[in-house]
């Protein structure tokens, strides 16, 4: 990729839509986990770029180190970026083993480069576990990555319902067996069963205050918007079914009712209290599963719910929706939204970012739309129109390229398969987690696919580009050409 590829590849970057929508306003974690996915994502190819000097190299893979242990600190389903780095470290191993005359200290050589930002990045996860050790008492980088909270969530979603209905983790005929076998979950029955639970119900409370009109206009769009590219049909029918069956707590705020009720019930005032509180939940349920108390599946320490062949369907389904969304930037508002919370967290967000604040009676319904604006409406609006076309052409030119020898150990070639390689690796989790557990196609959630999509459009045409010079060089040299 020469000078003006890489220009263009960063202004493209620069102007794509998800970088300055509506959601990147919210001073929340994914959208610093997306400058990270990126940061990785180019700290990765320059480590395993041809020609690489080792004081170059070593100063990359120090960097992506230290961005990769951020990186997986910052987000729990962060295991998606590994495709990424593995295929690029795999087709660089293929690329300088198969050229090398002395292959053996090559690639003993390459595995040094490639395990070094992996241990940098262990020691950056191991440095916060060891200070919230010093701390609170164990070595843990947040609670609901722990072993013990995990085992736990896994142990109530061991349990077999009478009737599973889509994301509803622990239903509640499920609850009501567990009080029965386990003293510690009985505990929580207090908090979880009461009426007036902010997290039971909660469709039901969003529907009503969808059609009372009571809203803000980012949330109705935002509902809208899944409701329209729900394909799975999960939520849609949630939602339809909201006011005529029985609630129940749904996937993305059971877990936050189990800690409340937890907390509620006396074991959160410290670290290790937790921590006995769910080893203890933990193994209760497993015993009755091994009792035959209950119908179990398999033991499990996880927070994502068990698979079951009948998600497959609809998680094909999403899984192409969510492609869809990525490339044609579906979601992402770029409109104003009016700036919510008390004197002193609207201050401290002015400060930190630097920006206007637009009041409550200032809706962006009747704000004079600026020149600013206007611009980047019409820019998103350009991007949604061509984009999806130059995507799905380069995954037609992608194609074509895997059945030419000469593009195969291509580093181009290579890095946009790592590239396609994690994006996949991304849309397949959030389909599942939209299938069994939330709606998993908020923007805040798809924000890293669409700047990688377009770093991935610009690895394979510049390796089409490569190709075809080198062809065509050879045609001149070889006027003639040659036969067999």
């Amino acid at each position: 990729m020469g000078p003006w590829g890489a220009f263009f590849l960063f202004t493209a970057l620069w102007f794509h839509p998800t970088s300055y929508a509506l959601h990147t306003r919210v001073v929340m974690r994914e959208y610093v986990s997306t400058s990270l996915a990126l940061l990785v994502t180019a700290l990765t190819l320059l480590l395993f770029q041809d020609g690489a000097e080792t004081r170059c190299r070593g100063l990359r893979a120090l960097g992506l180190g230290l961005c990769l242990g951020a990186f997986w600190l910052t987000r729990e389903e962060a295991l998606w970026i590994l495709p990424l780095y593995g295929a690029a470290a795999l087709h660089h191993a293929l690329r300088r083993v198969g050229r090398a005359h002395h292959r053996t200290r090559h690639l003993i050589k390459h595995t040094g480069w490639t395990l070094v930002p992996l241990a940098l990045a262990a020691a950056c996860v191991t440095v916060v576990a060891h200070i919230h050790q010093a701390h609170y008492g164990i070595a843990e980088t947040v609670e609901l990555k722990s072993r013990f909270f995990r085992d736990a969530y896994g142990a109530l979603t061991r349990v077999e319902p009478q009737v599973r209905k889509p994301a509803v983790p622990v239903p509640r005929d499920v609850r009501e067996r567990l009080y029965a076998v386990s003293s510690s979950f009985r505990e929580l029955r207090p908090f979880l069963e009461r009426e007036d639970s902010v997290w039971i119900c909660t469709v039901h409370h969003l529907k009503r205050l969808y059609e009372a009109k009571v809203l803000d206009d980012a949330a109705r769009k935002g509902i809208d918007f899944v409701l329209e590219n729900d394909v799975s049909g999960v939520w849609r029918g949630l939602w339809n079914e909201a006011g005529t069956e029985p609630c129940d707590f749904y996937g993305p705020w059971f877990v936050w009712a189990f800690r409340e009720a937890a907390a509620a019930a006396g074991h959160h005032h410290s670290a290790l209290a937790a921590q006995a509180y769910y080893e203890k939940l933990s193994r209760e349920i497993h015993a009755a599963c091994d009792r035959k108390e209950l119908p179990c599946g398999p033991a499990r320490s996880s927070l994502a719910p068990p698979w079951q062949w009948a998600f497959a369907r609809p998680w094909l389904a999403m899984f192409a929706r969510i492609w869809h969304l990525a490339v044609t930037f579906q979601g992402f508002q770029i409109d104003g939204a009016v700036s919510t919370g008390n004197a002193e967290a609207v201050a401290l967000f002015q400060a930190m970012t630097q920006e206007e604040i637009m009041p409550p009676e200032m809706v962006p319904s009747t704000r004079p739309k600026s020149f600013r604006l206007g611009i980047l409406e019409r820019t998103a609006a350009l991007y949604g129109a061509v984009f999806p076309w130059v995507f799905y052409a380069a995954i037609v030119v992608h194609f074509g390229l895997s059945f030419l020898k000469s593009a195969l150990l291509d580093p181009f070639y290579g890095f946009a398969t790592a590239v396609l390689a994690s994006c996949a690796a991304l849309a397949a989790l959030l389909a599942y987690v939209h299938v069994t557990s939330f709606p998993g196609i908020e923007p805040r959630y798809l924000a890293p696919l669409p700047p990688l999509c377009i770093l991935y459009v610009a690895l394979v045409f510049s390796c089409a580009v490569k190709l075809t010079r080198a062809r065509n060089l050879d045609n001149e040299l070889d006027p003639q050409g040659s036969s067999c």
